[in-house]
């Protein structure tokens, strides 16, 4: 087989047998790529932490990821030295810790990030003196209350975020820094942010963004200048976890399957301390960084800016409020706390109400449309068959999406079927890293048509009952 294989080969063309061998290289570089992904998000063991120290230290410890983070080292056999600004919520979490690891010892220092530092990361170097810490976990970390431009946010916010994010975890890393330094080992996890790296901007939450790649540069050099002595500098990039920070900011309430609990994420995290500079331990959010990296900048730019704009996203769907709005020099929050609103215009709500817990919403949107539709109360409409339209279309685009993605992964398969069959080893593998790669802009497409579709609807609903409105 092999003789007839290379012969068969002699008599090709060389210029197919270079884009062969083009499209074999691309195809294995995606195969390794993704062997690698699997072994380290799923099959690479983690490293004994004890190895580092017997202690650990959390920053920001009593809510989210930085508390399920110190349950999770408690588990590895970890004693803890817990950090947050709440004494009662320090005690309580370092009660609830013991309980369930009771041989875990607990030191807590109630210390606000955002007063005197100073004095906060003295009294952490007087506890921490004498104690083998060998792992600090830098979590702590704050954003604005919503999402706003720049020129709104008030001063004394942003100047906060600046002295939490980045004042306080480099003050915390360099008084944990010169034991780790005489003992010759140690891990130091900084959590930043998908905000800084994922995206290539994050509008509307500038500063916090812009902390968060200072986050990540740091971890990056420190990782360099410490690695001789045995010290492990990593930064972790999460990107939604359900946490109350989230919650207010993002309107995520629950969990979902690229919206882990704080302590999945935190399973995942401790995994891979000790590994790679820079990682994203949770594996739906490493699926999500591979697919925005496939789009390009301006589409990831303007995406993020409608998410989080919500009263720029909600005069875009209802120009007939907005542009009554501007004539009557009224804002927003005139028509928000209006009474006595006409049915068209309840209608108009109503629809929108209806219609958009079936969308991606964030920030300031969430806090528009339910403002809307507390007001539109005394006005509901049944929407229902409405409703099953809407349930029609995005299960019907699913089906599509479906249907289209088993076709590419059945071609795929005939194709790798042809290597034995026929020996058409380079162009069955240029073939079949292409059919893999559009396989995957095939599921991002239809995803995209699932929300333009929904949008569409939306904005049509709206718009027959803005015209009805006009015509009274």
């Amino acid at each position: 087989m092999i003789p007839a294989c290379i012969h068969h080969l002699t008599t090709q063309p060389s210029w197919l047998l270079f884009l062969s061998f083009i499209g074999f290289l691309s195809f294995l570089k995606h195969s390794i790529s993704i062997l690698k992904w699997v072994f380290i998000t799923f099959l690479r063991p983690p490293k004994n932490l004890k190895k580092y120290g017997s202690w650990a230290l959390v920053t920001g410890a009593t809510d989210g990821i930085g508390k399920a983070f110190a349950r999770q080292l408690a588990r590895k056999g970890l004693n803890l030295i817990i950090v947050s600004r709440n004494y009662d919520k320090l005690r309580t979490v370092s009660k609830e810790i013991q309980a369930d690891f009771p041989y875990t010892q607990i030191k807590i220092i109630p210390l606000d990030f955002s007063g005197n530092i100073s004095a906060g990361v003295r009294l952490i170097e007087d506890e921490i003196k004498g104690l083998d810490v060998g792992i600090l976990i830098n979590n702590v970390g704050i954003t604005y209350p919503s999402a706003m431009y720049f020129h709104e946010v008030d001063e004394k916010v942003w100047m906060n975020i600046v002295k939490v994010n980045l004042e306080g975890t480099t003050m915390v890393t360099k008084a944990v820094l010169s034991g780790m330094i005489q003992r010759k080992r140690g891990a130091i996890v900084n959590i930043g942010s998908g905000a800084a790296i994922v995206v290539p901007s994050h509008p509307l939450f500038t500063i916090y963004a812009a902390t968060k790649a200072y986050i990540d540069k740091l971890s990056k050099s420190l990782d360099v200048e410490y690695k001789h002595y045995g010290i492990d500098v990593q930064c972790q990039v999460p990107l939604y976890v359900a946490t109350k920070m989230v919650s207010k900011v993002a309107a995520i309430e629950r969990s979902s399957l690229f919206i882990p609990l704080a302590d999945d994420y935190a399973e995942a995290a401790v995994r891979q301390i000790g590994y790679e500079a820079r990682c994203t331990p949770y594996w739906a959010h490493s699926l999500q960084w591979c697919f925005a990296r496939l789009l390009p900048e301006p589409l990831l730019d303007s995406w993020r800016l409608s998410i989080d704009n919500g009263c720029e996203f909600f005069s875009i769907l209802c120009p007939g409020f907005h542009q009554r709005a501007q004539t009557q020099g009224q804002s927003l929050d005139f028509y928000i706390g209006l009474e006595g609103l006409r049915e068209a215009e309840s209608l108009t709500l109503s629809v929108m109400c209806k219609i958009f817990p079936y969308i991606p919403m964030r920030g300031n949107q969430v806090k528009v449309m339910s403002e809307l539709s507390a007001l539109c109360v005394p006005y509901s409409l049944e929407l229902s068959a409405f409703q099953r339209v809407v349930s029609f279309t995005y299960y019907l685009v699913r089906v599509v999406s479906f249907t289209y993605s088993l076709v590419r992964v059945v071609s795929f398969t005939y194709s790798l079927v042809g290597v034995v069959r026929d020996s058409y080893i380079p162009f069955t593998l240029f073939s079949s890293a292409h059919y893999f790669q559009l396989t995957i802009f095939s599921l991002l497409s239809s995803a995209y048509c699932l929300q333009l579709t929904l949008l569409s609807l939306a904005y049509y609903a709206q718009d027959a009952a803005v015209r009805y409105w006009v015509e009274l």
